[in-house]
């Protein structure tokens, strides 16, 4: 048997560490199934149209409000991805506290989407637009990756603090 365990191994990996391989790779797959779906989308311009509407009807403000909500979309649609992947692979850490999970992932997704949206609209906005068609599409999914290995990074973190038997 592999250090991992095989189809037949015990429910949960019992591992005391922050996560294990199998949970990483649920985020993973969540993360690259948001990724292709948005990207599919967006070469599709299915939200043009609503992005087009913002701006003319709410300005600035508004397009920031749609980006916002369509974040807090795809974040829920990565959060449930990503928890019925870690059931799946039995990838849940032991001793792991099961109900505030999505709270906390909630919580290191909106910090994370929360400065990206900052960033994008003060620093890579005007980048995007300096780079052109060719180019930032390549930047865009450059900052998602960052992205999505930060929230995932803040979520560990918060779920370790709070983990019982932690020591204090």
């Amino acid at each position: 048997m592999t250090q991992l365990g095989g189809p037949l191994a015990e429910p949960r990996l019992q591992n005391d560490g922050v996560t294990n391989g199998r949970e990483v790779l649920a985020y993973t797959i969540a993360q690259v199934l948001k990724l292709v779906l948005i990207y599919a989308l967006g070469f599709a311009r299915v939200f043009n149209p609503l992005y087009v509407w913002a701006l003319q009807s709410g300005g600035r403000i508004a397009l920031y409000a749609v980006s916002a909500g369509l974040s807090v979309v795809w974040g829920s649609l990565a959060l449930i991805v990503f928890f019925v992947a870690r059931s799946l692979f039995e990838g849940i850490p032991a001793n792991t506290p099961r109900g505030p999970e999505i709270i906390l992932f909630a919580l290191a997704y909106a910090v994370v989407t929360g400065v990206q949206l900052v960033l994008n609209a003060m620093v890579l906005g005007p980048l995007y637009l300096a780079l052109g068609l060719s180019a930032a599409p390549l930047l865009g999914l450059t900052v998602s990756i960052l992205s999505a290995a930060l929230t995932f990074a803040a979520f560990l973190a918060l779920r370790q603090a709070i983990r019982p038997g932690r020591s204090r």
